[in-house]
């Protein structure tokens, strides 16, 4: 990773940085040590810890491949009359209520 030499500033950009915070945390998936993963992207593990401890406390977050599961709908009953009114969204219990009010 090619590094910039401003005094006074970072050597590295904030794009450089989230890179490298990425492929640490990719490393870190698979097991390997703050000194290892430091060694793989190139940075000091000091540096690295800083980085990862700063991204920690101001939210500035890494990303990684999830699974969304969708639960399955739970059905709910209909009531369909004999003059062809749904009624839906209700429980059971709510369904029931409301036959007993319409008698």
């Amino acid at each position: 990773m090619q590094r910039g030499k401003r005094r006074g500033h970072s050597a590295y950009t904030e794009a450089q940085r989230r890179s490298i915070l990425a492929q640490a945390a990719e490393l870190r998936s698979k097991g390997l040590n703050t000194g290892r993963v430091a060694l793989e992207v190139g940075v000091a593990p000091q540096t690295l810890t800083k980085w990862e401890d700063m991204a920690a406390t101001t939210g500035v977050a890494t990303f990684r491949a999830v699974e969304v599961v969708v639960p399955a709908p739970i059905p709910t009953p209909v009531l369909v009359s004999p003059n062809g009114f749904r009624i839906e969204g209700l429980s059971l219990d709510g369904l029931a209520a409301l036959l007993r009010e319409l008698g």
